[in-house]
């Protein structure tokens, strides 16, 4: 992927399947941000219930605030995230 905002966040990145996602997208070069109950030393870490919709919109609006809009989420925990912009209010 060539893109000039290489941030991405992923919900429910600290073990599993997105843990696999996290360790492949930081090992091509991304800024990974993960939000989870659970800290992970493989990425930039938000503590975050991911089943709770607004704790989520909380936790982006941190990385909008630091790293500007991520790619779009694709969220595990939070079934409203499933097809969200990070930078759609709704």
């Amino acid at each position: 992927m060539n893109q000039a905002n290489r941030v991405v966040v992923v919900c429910g990145g600290s073990s599993g399947m997105g843990n696999a996602v996290v360790r492949l997208l930081s090992g091509d070069g991304f800024k990974v941000y993960v939000l989870d109950v659970k800290e992970t030393q493989d990425a930039a870490f938000i503590p975050c219930d991911v089943s709770r919709h607004e704790v989520v919109q909380r936790a982006i609006k941190q990385v909008v605030e630091k790293e500007g809009h991520p790619w779009p989420v694709r969220g595990g925990g939070d079934p409203s995230l499933r097809h969200h912009r990070a930078d759609d209010p709704g």
